[in-house]
């Protein structure tokens, strides 16, 4: 065992009969509808959407929020804390960052998020029909490095008011730290020319932990997601280079594991710079290094430092509400 795995282990309760069973139905519901038929209905989405992915990624966004309203009605025990839909529910076009803790923050940010894509492992789009979802969200494939082919496919996504998240870490925290950030996110905001949103997610990695297949609900817990910053195209363009601007991101994103907020419950409705590759997003795929997590069956990446702000520079604002550090 990693000496990061013994800081976080004590933390994180053992398994229990009650979560064993907890995570049957979950994991029933994730597999058991899909295959019984909910791609057809994504396939259905897509036939009458206008651009086509928007239904797909609808269609996807209601699926996981299904889910969390299972969540919620089996396991009382774990509590759920995000910003005002109202906040959420209009972003679009827009870049959107967050901390990676576990393979539960992709579907969280897709059952958040109507119109989302992001980069998925290149091998998950092998599997049948599973493959074919993933291209009808307009989701990218993983390839490792920046280029023209993800760039345009993105390009395209925000084009038409879809958002792309991607978890900058490139893989999740095995101790809850921050770890480096990639360039990839922040080279496709300065790119294409779009905001970027700022998110802080915390305590997934305590109900669903890394390297775990049984999620821990039997204990309390909270689940909390933090609209830390908006950045606009133009405070995004204003920075020096991308290296300034992933600082500035990174220490928005630590402080605000410390920053105080208003505590509200909702429900949804229903230090170094890696110069390396492009960091991975989870919507619905998993990555090795440098992709995303595709629902909860899936990998991801990580890493450490918390990042320095700019000086007086005005980066963006921090809005309104959210949670407090757990």
């Amino acid at each position: 065992m990693s000496r990061a795995r013994k800081r976080l282990a004590p933390a994180i309760p053992p398994a229990t009969l009650g979560d064993v069973a907890r995570s049957a139905i979950l994991w029933g519901y994730f597999l058991a509808v899909f295959a019984a038929g909910y791609w057809l209905v994504i396939m259905a989405t897509v036939l009458v959407s206008r651009p086509r992915s928007a239904g797909a990624q609808r269609a996807i966004h209601g699926y996981f929020r299904v889910f969390f309203a299972l969540v919620r009605a089996i396991a009382p025990r774990v509590t759920f804390v995000f910003p005002d839909l109202a906040e959420v529910y209009p972003i679009r076009s827009s870049i959107i960052v967050a901390n990676h803790q576990s393979l539960l923050d992709p579907p969280l940010l897709l059952a958040l998020l109507p119109r989302a894509s992001t980069m998925v492992r290149a091998d998950f789009f092998r599997i049948p029909i599973f493959g074919w979802v993933l291209r009808a969200c307009g989701y990218v494939h993983a390839q490792g490095e920046e280029g023209p082919a993800w760039m345009e496919d993105f390009a395209q996504q925000l084009a038409t008011g879809g958002n792309v998240f991607l978890f900058p870490e490139g893989t999740r925290s095995r101790n809850g730290e921050l770890g480096r950030f990639r360039r990839g996110a922040f080279h496709v905001a300065r790119r294409l020319g779009v905001p970027i949103e700022v998110l802080r997610i915390d305590g997934t990695g305590r109900v669903f932990p890394p390297g775990e297949v049984v999620l821990r609900l039997s204990s309390p817990a909270s689940v909390c997601v933090r609209r830390v910053a908006h950045l606009s195209a133009e405070e995004v363009a204003a920075a020096p280079d991308t290296e300034s601007l992933i600082w500035q991101v990174q220490g928005l994103i630590a402080r605000a594991a410390t920053a105080p907020g208003p505590r509200r419950a909702a429900s949804l409705p229903t230090g170094e710079i890696d110069h390396g590759g492009v960091d991975g997003g989870g919507g619905g795929g998993g990555t090795a290094e440098g992709a995303a997590d595709v629902g909860l069956a899936s990998g991801a990446t990580d890493v450490d430092g918390a990042g320095a702000g700019l000086g007086e520079t005005n980066w963006g604002t921090v809005p309104g509400g959210g949670c407090a550090a757990r």
